[in-house]
């Protein structure tokens, strides 16, 4: 099995007010806006191969 380690960062967004309204199939029908921001923080993911081949999720912050 081939040993890599894909890693992600992405900055957190904040929903101020619209959250849902610019998706399908409300926005089709009533139009939608939405006010988000970003701000100085990230969430991460990591992705490793197990030798079992299964799917591990696990939250680093509590360890669940």
């Amino acid at each position: 099995m081939t040993s890599f380690i894909a890693r992600s960062r992405a900055p957190l967004r904040l929903g101020l007010a619209g959250g849902g309204t610019d998706v399908s199939p409300y926005s089709d029908r009533f139009g939608g806006l939405a006010l988000n921001v970003t701000i100085d923080k990230f969430a991460y993911a990591s992705i490793t191969p197990r030798e079992d081949a299964r799917i591990e999720l696990v939250a680093a912050d509590t360890n669940v």
